[in-house]
């Protein structure tokens, strides 16, 4: 088969070559063309998992400090050399218009304080550690007066410690001094630079009536308060009322139950000294056989008690009374009321809880009965029996201490009547007019009247706060009763009543209290003979030894009764302490927790105290079961029987049963004249068995 050379050539322009079948074999393969355009991104697939986190880098230089913000909510800018900070009262409410005070710590009164003259103490300037102060000195002391919203500043502090004490403007009556700082002092170096708030107490005003402590406690539920003795004071006998719980003193009833008994327990009122002026018995219950002057005999009958007095000297008769109240039986004694009249008296008769049964052994005034004003109820010199006079009754004597709400109505010619608050679950009726009343302390007693605080639903309103007083009106609210000065209304006696018949209100100043409530100071002092002429003998006094104390009055820490005290009675140590009593066979307690810092040291609280006496040439000797109080706190005063104290060289000392409060150590270097009724002092308490050539 021919081919033409022109169809050759056509193909070879055509870059085609196509061997027919049965041609020559195939030729090698032509060059690869050119790449073509790339095609358009496909869509992106899915992420990757995250690597692991590299490790933290270098910081890098801090940038510049921005300005100062403002202060938040409830603070204040700051004084770089002062002090600022809001006065709010117990209600969250700014105190408008009260100043505050920078008082010097040096400026406290020293000069020993000796209450004996009323007419003197009226214009004390020594009495009241921070309120003498700042009448006299005040104008000049660093101060500041608070804005609208209760807000002071005092730009500069000059170097020294100070009282920060607050007190209300005069036409702010809703308010008391004191505040949450004036009780320690604060250098000057630790208050600078710092926002100080400070609260402070309110007040009831003068309108504001007394509710009963049952109120108070629909709101603040259950308390120990009722198991504190200034709850259980006095007692429906053989009862106990919806205001009184005596669990903490289980021997309350023993002398009813003991003595009050069906067939009746006989006393022999016999020995009279034959000293009107200051006349005396022994009371037993074993007939002495001669020079008996009456009996007094007790009994129960139908679930009621009575007394009999039977005169022996004189002609035959017998009187009989029912004694309804008994009063006291917590700690040492038991007294007994009935009414007569209008009117309650206390039958002559004192129980001694603490009483010596082994008379021959003892002083009768050691013994388990003693007599209670017994010239009272019987004349010597007729040798008859007689009844009180109307100014001898407990209602213008004692209740005012006893009673929440005390009032005085009636005269000494028709007879005194004493009132306290009415309350539902009150002991009973006590002046007569068909409602119970609430016949002991309660909450009004130191928080004030509290209608107003009720209205309010309380949220700290219209209410006394003591521990926010100055500790001056904080310790006049006990000063009132643990004291004994003689009142003004109600014939003058040791209830320190107003003129209208009324107990100071909770909050008063002392010298409101000295001016409007006493009229003379009857303390029972020890004698400078058998005495160091300062300690006392009578018993609720202990707010008199208190202000006379460096406790009350010094530089650093201005303590109160409630500095060691609980009135509310949560503890359940003795006494309403807040603490245990330190004890070298315990450890330490209650005095250490603020002594302890200058104390001397040592492995255990005996070491410390061995140390302490040896600083006071004291032998060095182990000290068993020693406390502070054994040598600071001796019982000077007598409110029972007391008890034997030691026998010292042949002599036995006895000892009475209320502490002193001026806590200084009585040596017998003080006593001039000693003997068996000395002054009890350290020595024959508990010293003198193992040191009886010692002070």
């Amino acid at each position: 088969m021919s081919i033409r050379r022109s169809s050759i050539a056509g193909w070879l322009l055509a870059g085609v070559f196509v061997v027919a079948s049965g041609c020559g074999g195939d030729g090698t393969d032509g060059k690869d063309g050119k790449a073509g355009v790339n095609g358009a991104d496909g869509s992106p697939g899915e992420p990757g998992q995250n690597g692991a986190d590299g490790s933290v880098g270098e910081p890098g230089p801090a940038g510049e400090a921005g300005p100062p913000g403002k202060p938040g909510q409830g603070y204040l800018a700051l004084e770089e050399a002062g002090i600022v900070g809001f006065v709010k009262d117990t209600a969250d409410k700014p105190v408008v218009g009260a100043t505050v005070y920078l008082v010097p710590s040096t400026d406290i009164p020293k000069t020993a304080l000796e209450p004996k003259d009323i007419t003197v103490e009226k214009t004390s300037a020594i009495d009241e550690p921070l309120e003498d102060p700042i009448a006299g000195k005040g104008s000049g002391y660093t101060q500041a007066v608070t804005d609208v919203d209760g807000v002071y500043r005092i730009p500069t502090v000059p170097a020294g410690s100070y009282f920060v004490t607050v007190v209300p403007a005069k036409t702010d009556d809703a308010h008391l001094p004191g505040g949450s700082m004036c009780r320690t002092a604060a250098a000057s170096t630790a208050l600078v630079g710092k926002q100080w708030n400070i609260d402070l107490s309110t007040k009831p005003s003068a309108k504001a009536e007394y509710v009963g402590t049952s109120v108070c406690l629909s709101c603040h539920g259950v308390t120990h308060q009722k198991q504190t003795l200034h709850a259980l004071g006095l007692r429906v006998m053989g009862q106990t009322g919806g205001l009184q719980n005596y669990s903490r003193f289980p021997e309350w009833n023993k002398p009813l139950d003991t003595k009050f008994t069906a067939t009746g327990t006989t006393l022999y009122v016999y020995g009279y000294n034959g000293n009107s002026a200051s006349p005396d018995w022994k009371v037993s219950e074993t007939n002495p056989g001669s020079g008996v002057s009456f009996t007094i005999k007790l009994y129960s009958a139908a679930g009621k008690y009575y007394v009999d007095l039977t005169n022996v000297a004189g002609t035959a008769a017998t009187k009989t009374y029912e004694t309804r109240i008994s009063y006291g039986g917590g700690l040492y004694k038991q007294r007994y009321l009935t009414k007569l009249g209008t009117s309650w008296y206390v039958i002559p008769l004192q129980f001694n809880f603490q009483g010596q049964a082994n008379e021959g052994a003892h002083p009768y005034a050691r013994w388990v009965w003693q007599h209670y004003n017994a010239q009272n109820w019987y004349d010597e010199a007729t040798k008859s029996l007689k009844e009180p006079a109307k100014t001898k009754s407990f209602d213008n004597n004692c209740a005012g201490c006893h009673m929440t709400g005390f009032k005085l109505t009636g005269d000494a010619t028709s007879g005194w009547t004493a009132h306290g608050v009415a309350d539902e679950k009150g002991e009973m009726d006590f002046d007569g007019d068909g409602k119970l009343e609430q016949l002991n302390m309660g909450c009004e007693t130191c928080h004030g009247p509290g209608s107003e605080h009720w209205e309010w639903a309380g949220q700290g309103r219209a209410v006394v706060s003591p521990n926010l007083l100055t500790p001056e009106r904080e310790v006049a609210i006990c000063t009132q009763c643990h004291s004994r000065p003689l009142g003004i209304g109600g014939g003058a006696t040791e209830t320190p009543m107003g003129a209208n018949g009324r107990m100071p209100l909770a909050g008063i100043s002392r010298a409101d209290f000295l001016a409007n409530h006493v009229s003379k100071f009857d303390e029972g002092l020890w004698d400078a003979v058998k005495g160091d002429g300062k300690h006392s003998k009578k018993h609720h006094q202990q707010a008199s030894d208190f202000i006379r104390s460096g406790k009350y009055r010094n530089g650093t820490q201005l303590m109160t009764c409630a500095s060691c005290h609980d009135a509310h009675g949560k503890s359940e140590e003795k006494h309403q302490l807040r603490g245990e009593e330190d004890n070298t066979a315990t450890g330490e307690g209650q005095c250490m927790s603020c002594h302890g810092a200058t104390f001397p040291t040592g492995a255990t609280f005996s070491d410390r105290m061995r140390a302490h006496y040896k600083k006071y040439n004291v032998p060095d000797v182990p000290k068993a079961n020693v406390k502070c109080v054994s040598c600071h706190m001796p019982k000077t005063a007598k409110s029972g029987s007391g008890l034997p104290g030691l026998s010292v060289s042949g002599t036995t000392y006895y000892h009475g049963d209320i502490s002193s409060h001026i806590f200084d150590v009585p040596l017998k270097a003080s006593i001039p004249t000693k003997a068996a009724d000395m002054m009890p002092i350290p020595h024959t308490d508990a010293c003198g068995s193992c040191h009886p050539f010692a002070q």
